[in-house]
């Protein structure tokens, strides 16, 4: 914990919610799709936005907030309060308990980032020739890598899964690593959206048929083959490349950081609207849901 107060730095002397505001917005959007309009796209794509602000709050938070241990706990204390409505949540309303909610996804991140700034800095030390730390540098880069690739492992294994699963947790990383740097992270997160919807496809695959992950992963003609025979579309963003709507979500991040720069917004919202509105909009959308059915 000692190393978590330490490292933290300074919080920001005024604050811009409306990052968050579009956040908590397009998310809801999305859930309302997701749960009575399951088949209009459109209320997915919006929703599309969400997450990567999420990713990008809790790149910023992890880096300004004054306690990380307690960053942490708040965002436990919620997932664990999410996760009971979010059992339900789905267009059948049926119980499904392999599934973690988007917080988790969250925590998990920071603590990933954890290892990785861990990492960072003990390699700085040996590169400084400070060679004592080499066996620091490399075990906690080799836990980052692992921390990494566990969601999906465990997921592949056991069918338990966070939301978004490791490509989520990188997409967390990549804002930490490049922050306001536009292009950079532009390029970046368009690479992983493609990257991370072909590792889907392939997932579909072997699920679908049987094949090998290995092969479902390296033979692009059948991939591409099998997806066109049950009526996917691979090549476009309303098939496996859905998700890559959201580098939408990227200038709006860049926009947001302009206006508070040159305008000096000063939005503020309670720190817990945003923990809190996640457990009860779910809560709310599936008593409607009940309700009419």
């Amino acid at each position: 914990m000692e190393i978590l107060e330490q490292t933290a730095l300074p919080q920001k002397t005024h604050r811009n919610d409306l990052l968050k505001i579009v956040a908590l917005v397009t998310m809801l959007i999305d859930h309302i799709g997701y749960l009575y309009f399951p088949y209009e796209m459109m209320f997915r794509t919006i929703g599309r936005i969400a997450f990567p602000i999420f990713a990008y709050q809790v790149a910023l938070g992890f880096q300004k907030t004054s306690s990380r241990s307690r960053y942490g706990k708040r965002l436990f204390i919620f997932a664990l309060i999410s996760q009971v409505p979010y059992l339900w949540f789905n267009p059948t309303l049926s119980f499904e308990w392999q599934g973690l909610n988007i917080m988790f996804t969250l925590l998990f991140s920071l603590g990933v980032l954890q290892s990785l700034e861990t990492s960072k800095l003990a390699w700085r030390e040996v590169f400084a020739s400070q060679k004592t730390k080499l066996p620091l540098a490399m075990g906690s880069g080799l836990l980052t890598l692992a921390l990494i690739v566990l969601p999906d492992i465990l997921d592949f294994n056991t069918g338990i899964g966070i939301e978004y699963g490791s490509t989520g947790v990188l997409f967390v990383i990549l804002f930490y690593l490049f922050g306001k740097r536009f292009f950079p992270m532009l390029t970046a997160y368009v690479v992983l959206s493609l990257a991370g919807g072909y590792y889907s496809a392939a997932k579909w695959l072997h699920y679908s048929t049987g094949y090998s992950m290995w092969k479902s992963l390296t033979s692009f003609e059948t991939l591409y083959n099998q997806h066109i025979y049950y009526g996917n579309t691979l090549t476009t963003l309303s098939g496996v490349l859905f998700q890559a709507r959201s580098v939408m979500a990227v200038p709006i991040i860049d926009f947001t950081n302009w206006l508070e720069q040159n305008f000096h917004l000063n939005i503020h919202l309670n720190k817990y609207v945003g923990y809190w509105f996640y457990p009860v909009h779910i809560s709310i959308l599936l008593i409607i849901k009940v309700i009419i059915s």
